[in-house]
């Protein structure tokens, strides 16, 4: 799947050990690079997100 800026996305669990979302939603934000990701909602993680092509 390809995000846009301000999709919503989910991961199964957020990385941050001082956080216990799971799944771990938020907002696609502006990519860095290559790289795009999303925050945590519960605690700000920023989380990779897979691009996959179309």
């Amino acid at each position: 799947m390809r995000y846009k800026v301000g999709d919503m996305a989910q991961a199964k669990k957020c990385p941050n050990p001082e956080c216990d979302a799971e799944p771990a939603t938020g907002r696609v934000a502006e990519p860095v690079g290559d790289n795009w990701f999303f925050n945590c909602r519960q605690c700000g993680f920023g989380i990779k997100v897979d691009q996959q092509p179309d």
